[in-house]
């Protein structure tokens, strides 16, 4: 993540700038992070009409995180200069994000915004009892709004904040020493109870490297990422630790050595620059702790092509040269634990001193995931990080970098450009206020693909739990909980509700984001009884299809009951014996529109009893695939609407003649055809303007077409590539492929045809693993179509999310093959 100094904005309103004389709309709350108490009057929209008399109507849509939403319209007659509030119509008696988006329609046009603002009980400042570090990437160089990001973390719990400490700013020229802004931000975050974990880096100009690398001898800007002098470099760190000692504990040298990006040395530059700083460190401060720089990622990545062995040479070699183990990871948290359980692992198991780990900079992105997945992510990746023992976690960042949606830099924040919460906002705040104090004691086995870590603190217990797995259901687990006084469960917002105690047992249902069960009491650990009600069989099915599957109920108390089930279409009543497990025939039939994954529920109900709820039971819609010629039927699948396009272009005016014109712009019909010995990829792309001026290994960078598929029985999945470039050769690329696997060796053709480009991919079967079973039985696939037509890539077509947005093999769709 690029920690180089923003210029920040302080917005006062939910608009990008316009003249003055133009009409405003803002949210008015009282806050200045937009975050109230559960219960309070609800924040008003500030209308004001600007130069001139405004008639017209303001509609205002309300969004809570649970997808419920209200909606009213305004009269508006506003004098020129005036002004009036409309207090919104919205419940907030119940916790979490609420979103507000707006229409002004009036003589001069319609425009639109979004703003939001946040119920919440704050977790407040205040240190973890049990040691473990909250954190947050911050950037503060703005004097406007310092104090009011230092607020808001604090509201919120966050204990640490990690910041740049650029030496080309704090000594501008050599001996000129410029500490205030350093001085001022780390006096206001100890007023509020907060500390610092300051980046030493980068280079500084004053002092040029001994040997300029060739890039910076390019680009002369990129002379603060070269290894420094050995002596300045000491005194810079000296300088910093000495000032701030008693102050500032943590110091992290550098930050991503391990991309070209931010270090333009090898190495063993950076290990001699490592060790220098650990004995300035040590020298100034003996108390003080010394990270390691924040290693990027352990996965093959376009920024570690200069050294990718960097991370791992540092771990195996320089141990000794620093405290603890800074890490990042960002992205989804299936990705972040296959890194940290694969690669990561075995890097450190080569550590001569084993240190902590600390996950000083990990986020995932709400451009393409949406607000929901981030503050799931964040709660998910703690979670973990502490049931790996680490340190400290710290999300990237505390505010988004811009304002474009589609910008993957521009949404990483807590909060929004203009300071307005996200929904990982409160999550953060939720998940501090429960888990602060907990150790972690274990973890829980809730079923298949399901995940529950477990942390406890003195008289109470808290569960963390979520389904990681698309097919996981939310079958109630029944809980046999000694000792326990009260529960409750939380969901991801802090919305709670009371459990009832049932002869020392309980009932949690999660659910795909991650929820809290809270036990109250010294009581024993709770012991997963079973599943109260769980569905048996294989659920994926084409639309239209019947299932034939099995309900089980288990009874886990000493008395005969009588469940009731329901489900469309269906209702049973089973008897099942104490302590005894009965199983039903459940035949659901898959909706006729059905695509992707639709949910079917499943309702029970024990007389006599407090099991009562309902079972949501995920089904994953396959698309058949016919057998026969693919030329002689219909595509399998067409991208030819907006639905199917993501552009970084849309919020740029300058750039609209990039924005999607229509399916003549791009567009693209893709047929699969399983052959002999092959299968077969052909994509049929409509494309007025075909450019290609890349390498194999980044021709997605260019008109192209990137696939995946994810096989039965593989870990991991296959992403390849293939394209035409400018001068007629057809460049093929494997970036991914399962453990184990080779490169499988596909072959590709691409062939110009009227208004575009035909794309035909061969996949042996014995390359890729493939048997009849495989294909009839269903493999995940997904395609991208990329376009350039400036000389820069400004969006693609895509089947589904998952290659170009991110990594995610669960988002592609099931095909199942007709059989031969």
């Amino acid at each position: 993540m690029n920690l180089r100094a923003l210029v920040p904005l302080l917005a006062a309103t939910a608009m990008a700038a316009e003249p003055a004389t133009a009409p405003a709309v803002r949210l008015d709350s009282g806050s200045l992070f937009h975050l109230i108490a559960p219960g309070s009057p609800p924040p008003a929209l500030a209308v004001t009409a600007g130069s001139q008399d405004l008639e017209g109507a303001l509609t205002v849509r309300v969004e809570e995180f649970d997808g419920s939403t209200s909606t009213t319209r305004h009269a508006l007659t506003v004098a020129a200069g005036a002004g009036t509030r409309l207090p919104l119509a919205a419940d907030t008696a119940r916790s979490g994000i609420r979103w507000v988006d707006w229409t002004l329609r009036a003589a001069g046009g319609e425009r639109r915004g979004r703003t939001s603002f946040a119920c919440a009980v704050p977790a407040g400042p205040g240190a973890d009892p049990a040691g473990f570090f909250y954190g947050v990437s911050a950037h503060l160089w703005g004097a406007v709004d310092r104090r009011t990001q230092l607020d808001a973390m604090a509201a919120i719990g966050v204990g640490m904040v990690r910041w740049d400490l650029h030496w080309d700013r704090i000594e501008p020229r050599p001996g000129v020493w410029d500490w205030k802004t350093h001085d001022e931000v780390v006096a206001l975050a100890r007023e509020r109870g907060m500390e610092f974990q300051f980046i030493l880096g980068y280079g500084n100009p004053a002092y040029p490297p001994e040997v300029v690398p060739a890039e910076a001898r390019r680009d002369p800007a990129r002379l603060i990422h070269a290894p420094p002098p050995d002596g300045a470099w000491r005194n810079f760190v000296a300088s910093a630790v000495a000032r701030y000692r008693g102050q500032v504990r943590f110091w992290e040298v550098w930050n991503e050595p391990d991309l070209d990006t931010f270090f333009l040395g090898t190495p063993d530059d950076y290990l001699r620059l490592l060790r220098s700083a650990r004995q300035e460190v040590r020298t100034a401060d003996p108390a003080a702790v010394v990270l390691s720089g924040g290693f990027a990622t352990v996965k093959e990545h376009q920024g570690r092509r200069r050294h990718p062995e960097m991370q791992e040479r540092v771990l195996a070699e320089g141990s000794d040269a620093f405290d603890v183990h800074a890490f990042h990871g960002h992205g989804t948290f299936d990705d972040f634990r296959q890194q940290v359980e694969g690669r990561l692992a075995a890097q450190r198991a080569r550590m001569a001193e084993p240190r902590p780990l600390w996950f000083n900079e990990t986020a995932l992105t709400a451009a393409f995931h949406g607000e929901r997945a981030q503050a799931a992510a964040l709660v998910q990746k703690l979670a973990y990080a502490r049931s790996l023992g680490a340190l400290g976690f710290t999300w990237y960042d505390l505010r988004n970098d811009g304002r474009e949606p589609n910008d993957r830099e521009h949404n990483y924040g807590l909060l929004t450009r203009d300071l307005e919460p996200k929904a990982v906002f409160v999550a953060y705040n939720e998940l501090i206020k429960r888990m602060r104090g907990c150790r972690f004691a274990g973890t829980l086995d809730l079923g298949p693909g399901r995940l529950a870590y477990r942390f406890t603190a003195p008289g109470r217990q808290l569960v963390v739990a979520w389904n990681q797995e698309r097919l996981a259901d939310d079958a109630p687990a029944v809980l046999l909980a000694p000792g326990c006084r009260s529960a409750r469960s939380s969901d991801l917002m802090g919305n709670t509700r009371p459990l009832t105690l049932h002869r020392q047992t309980i009932l949690f249902a999660g659910g795909e984001d991650p929820s809290y069960l809270e036990l109250d009491g010294d009581g024993q650990p709770p012991r997963v009884l079973g599943p109260l009600v769980a569905v048996l069989g294989d659920r994926r099915a084409a639309p239209g299809e019947v299932l034939a599957l099995e309900a089980e109920v288990r009874n886990p108390s000493d008395q005969a009951i009588a469940m009731d089930l329901s489900w469309p279409g269906g209702s049973a009543t089973v008897a099942v014996p104490p302590s005894g497990t009965v199983r039903t025939p459940l035949s659901l039939r898959c909706p006729a529109d059905a695509d992707g994954r639709t949910l079917v529920e499943l309702r029970f109900a024990a007389a006599g009893t407090p099991w009562l709820g309902v079972l949501h039971l995920p089904l994953l819609v396959v698309r058949p695939i016919p057998a026969g010629d693919p030329a002689l039927r219909p595509p399998d699948f067409t991208l030819a609407d907006v639905g199917s396009v993501v552009n970084f272009c849309d919020a740029d005016p300058a750039l609209k003649h990039l924005t999607w014109q229509g399916p003549s712009d791009l567009s693209a019909r893709v047929w699969l055809n399983r052959e002999a010995d092959s299968l077969v990829v052909t994509a049929a792309v409509d494309d007025d303007i075909h450019r290609q001026g890349h390498p194999a290994a980044d021709l997605w960078r260019g008109d192209s077409v990137q696939l995946a598929l994810q096989v039965p029985g593989q870990r991991g999945c296959w992403e390849l590539g293939a394209a035409r470039d400018d001068h007629g050769a057809v460049l093929r690329q494997c970036w991914a492929r399962p453990e184990g696997a080779g490169d499988g060796g596909f072959t590709a053709t691409v062939e110009p045809e009227p208004g575009g480009m035909r794309y035909r991919l061969v996949l042996p079967y014995t390359a890729f693993a493939l048997d009849d079973r495989a294909l009839e039985r269903g493999i995940r696939f997904n395609l991208v179509v990329n376009d350039d037509d400036s000389g820069r890539r400004e969006g693609f077509i895509r089947i589904a999310p998952g290659i170009a947005e991110r990594k995610d093999p669960e988002a592609f769709p099931l095909v199942r093959f007709a059989p031969r």
